[in-house]
C-alpha cells in the first residue's frame, strides 16, 4: 500500500461494499489486520468465514478502537448515527471514508470529529444483489472511487483515502458534495429509475407467454430493478431534489419522444437519438 501508516482497517456493516474492501485488501495486503462489525453478529460471523475479515468484534467502538482507518459502510440513512457513535474511540492518525451514495447527508460529520479525519467517499461499484456473499476481492478493479473533501480537511486524509483505494485497484475521482449528487442522480440514481420503470411496463404490457422474448437490450436495461427497492426509497429520497431534477428531464425527452411518434415526426426523433447516441459514446 502507497500509504504505509495504515496497519488496521476496520470495516462496519460489512455487505457487498464491506465485504469486498475486506477481502480486497486481504487479497493486495495481507499484512493489514482487518478488524469487522455488523449489526447482526451472523453477519460477522460470515464476513470471517469469506476471509474479508480476520476477526469480528460485538461494538463499533472496539472495531475503531486502534485502527488506521475505518469503512462505515451502512446505508446511507445510518451513516450519521453510526459515526457518532464511533467518534469518541477514532485515534488521532486515523481516516474515516464512508461509502453512501449520496453525500450531502454527511458531508459536515468531519466537523463533529475530535480526532482523526472524515472524507466523504463512495465506490462507482456494486451489484443489483447484496450481502457478504456476494462479496468479491475485485469488485474495485478498475472502477472509479469518488471522493469529496471539503475545504479546510487535512490533506494526509485524503491522501490516504486515495491510497486505500487505488490498492484495491480503483481509480480516484475527487468532486465538491454537490457535484457528486448531482452527477449521481443523472449516472445512477436515475438508471434505477428507469430500470423500475422498464420492469414495470413490461410487466404491465408482456403475459408470462411473451416473455421469452425479452433479449440483451431488456435484460441490461432493466438488470438493477433487482436492486433492493427498500435500499433505493432511502437513497433516492436522501437525494430527492437532485433525483427528481433528473427524472423531470427524462420525462420531458421521453414525452417529446412519445409525440413524435404520434405524428411519425422522423427528424425530431433524428434530434433526440443522434445527440443521445454520441454522448453515450463519451460517457465510458
Amino acid at each position: 500500500m502507497a500509504d504505509s501508516a495504515v496497519k488496521r482497517v476496520a470495516i462496519l456493516s460489512p455487505g457487498l461494499i464491506g465485504g469486498s474492501i475486506g477481502l480486497g485488501f486481504a487479497a493486495c495486503e495481507p499484512g493489514t489486520e482487518i478488524t469487522c462489525w455488523a449489526r447482526r453478529a451472523e453477519s460477522s460471523a460470515a464476513a470471517v468465514a469469506l476471509g474479508a475479515a480476520h476477526r469480528a468484534v460485538s461494538t463499533p467502538a472496539e472495531a475503531a478502537q486502534g485502527a488506521d482507518a475505518i469503512f462505515v459502510c451502512c446505508p446511507v440513512g445510518a451513516v450519521s448515527d453510526l459515526l457518532d457513535r464511533i467518534a469518541p474511540h477514532v485515534g488521532p492518525g486515523c481516516v474515516v471514508l464512508d461509502v453512501a451514495g449520496v453525500k450531502r447527508p454527511v458531508s459536515d460529520w468531519s466537523r463533529r470529529l475530535p480526532r482523526g479525519a472524515f472524507v466523504g467517499s463512495h465506490p462507482m461499484a456494486g451489484s443489483e444483489r447484496s450481502g457478504i456473499e456476494f462479496a468479491r476481492a475485485d469488485l474495485y478493479l478498475g472502477a472509479t472511487w469518488v471522493f469529496t473533501p471539503l475545504e479546510g480537511d487535512p490533506p494526509w486524509a485524503l491522501a490516504r483515502a486515495i491510497a486505500l483505494a487505488e490498492a484495491l485497484g480503483a481509480h480516484p475521482l475527487i468532486c465538491t458534495v454537490e457535484e457528486h449528487d448531482r452527477w449521481a442522480a443523472a449516472l445512477s440514481h436515475l438508471p434505477h429509475l428507469l430500470a423500475y420503470a422498464l420492469a414495470q411496463v413490461a410487466q404491465d404490457r408482456v403475459p408470462p407467454a411473451g416473455a421469452r422474448m425479452a433479449g440483451g437490450s431488456y435484460r441490461h436495461g432493466a438488470r438493477v430493478a433487482a436492486s433492493s427497492p427498500v435500499a433505493w426509497i432511502e437513497i433516492l429520497l436522501a437525494n430527492r431534489h437532485e433525483a427528481a431534477e433528473a427524472c423531470a428531464a427524462a420525462s420531458a425527452w421521453l414525452a417529446e419522444a412519445a409525440a413524435a411518434l404520434k405524428q411519425c415526426d422522423g427528424a425530431t426523433l433524428t434530434s433526440l437519438l443522434e445527440p443521445a447516441h454520441a454522448g453515450r459514446l463519451e460517457v465510458a
